[in-house]
């Protein structure tokens, strides 16, 4: 769990996916949980998930919080991604996500899931967020791609501006 603060400037080195994956922080296991809130995730580097990555059946959940200028360099997910194999949850809200890029899907915000099971659905869910000039440079979703699994859009407080995606 973080509470306020700052990331910046985190770079992962290594050159295989998804050894690489979460620049700042990354999250695994079954009941997994990430929290963060009032922080600054800024300049963070990953082959996915620029500054954050979940797998398997974890948990995230961002609130008040700014994800800024972090970069998915060979994968997806610019600032924040998420490959489950059923039952994940990312929930997000009050949150900004500006000037993210990644390499392929999702500029901003990427969610897989691997292996759907019907009872068990991964879900992310966005309230009151801001995706502005995210960009993903080579496929889809300049500022959310997600397949398989369940995208909501809570309130009318989303916002969507000058994110760019290159294969549409």
């Amino acid at each position: 769990k973080i509470v306020g603060g700052r990331t910046s400037e985190t770079t992962c080195t290594s050159t295989t996916y998804p050894t690489c994956s979460g620049g700042a922080v990354f999250v695994t296991g079954v009941d997994s949980l990430f929290e963060a809130r009032s922080v600054f995730f800024t300049d963070n580097t990953a082959a996915s998930g620029g500054a954050v990555y979940g797998t398997v059946q974890a948990t995230i959940s961002v609130q008040d919080s700014t994800f800024s200028q972090n970069h998915a360099s060979k994968g997806v997910a610019g600032a924040l991604g998420m490959l489950s194999y059923s039952g994940a949850s990312m929930n997000t809200s009050n949150t900004r996500f500006e000037a993210n890029t990644a390499n392929y899907h999702g500029g901003a915000v990427a969610v897989y899931e691997q292996d759907k099971v019907p009872w068990r659905t991964t879900t992310g869910t966005f309230n009151n967020c801001a995706f502005i000039d995210n960009t993903a440079t080579n496929e889809f979703g300049g500022a959310i791609f997600f397949v398989g699994a369940k995208l909501v859009l809570e309130g009318d407080g989303n916002k969507f501006m000058g994110n760019v995606a290159g294969g549409g």
